[in-house]
């Protein structure tokens, strides 16, 4: 599969992330994100605000998803929590609990990024 190839290594977009006060900012490369993204791309390359200052906020997604994203962008894959095998623990126990908290977190971090990609017509990312 074809990628980018870092030809202009220096040109880099900001993504301003944020939902419920948690807030972050990812520096990609702006070759990368164009090359994924047919949204990104015209909006980076326009006379629109991102296209003005290279950047681009999100209000609604989590920052720990859009690090997904940026993970995805450079590698194709992304990686996530492997559920704990559970059979032997007590449903109770602070180590079950523990797990299934950390386990709706991947989930919900793996829907925001479905949601993500289809913003951003990458449907590659939602295979």
């Amino acid at each position: 599969m074809e990628r980018p190839m870092f030809s202009n290594p220096f040109d880099m977009v900001t993504f301003q992330v944020e939902n419920g006060g948690d807030e972050e900012k990812f520096m990609v490369h702006k070759e990368h994100v164009c090359y994924y993204s047919p949204v990104l791309k015209a909006a980076f390359n326009s006379s629109l605000i991102e296209g003005q200052t290279q950047s681009y906020r999100l209000d609604d997604i989590r920052p720990d998803s859009f690090r997904l994203f940026v993970q995805w962008l450079y590698t194709q894959e992304f990686y996530t929590l492997d559920e704990i095998s559970l059979a032997e623990e007590d449903p109770a126990s602070e180590t079950a609990l523990t797990t299934m908290k950390l386990c709706q977190e991947r989930d919900l971090n793996i829907i925001q990024l479905w949601l993500l990609a289809d913003k951003f017509l990458i449907p590659r990312l939602q295979d």
